[in-house]
């Protein structure tokens, strides 16, 4: 694999969501690579993050200052996240989201 195909596939790591994530774990071409599956098990955790913390906002209506105030920054937030990922991870940096980037990174050596 090229340099620029490792970028590539990287990115898309996180384009897809867990879907993207998932797919580069089985694939046998990039299995094998620890970036590639510390950037896949990150995008995992990202999203399942993601969805858990709206998911649980929506159940358990946390708030009302929440839902009218708050729920559109941190959609926002998560996006602008989500976009910082996707470029970091094409410029070929290894950037780690707290908590979340070092469990991606067990879960690559492991």
């Amino acid at each position: 694999m090229t340099e620029q195909n490792d970028r590539l596939v990287a990115a898309l790591c996180y384009a897809f969501g867990v879907i993207s994530g998932a797919i580069v774990l089985n694939l046998e071409p990039y299995r094998n690579n620890a970036a590639l599956r510390f950037h896949a098990w990150q995008s995992i955790f990202f999203f399942v993050g993601w969805f858990a913390l709206t998911g649980m906002a929506g159940v358990f209506h946390i708030g009302f200052f929440y839902a009218w105030f708050l729920s559109p920054f941190v959609g926002l937030g998560a996006f602008v996240l989500w976009v910082l990922l996707i470029v970091k991870a094409y410029n070929g940096e290894n950037f780690r989201l707290p908590l979340i980037g070092d469990l991606a990174e067990r879960q690559a050596r492991g």
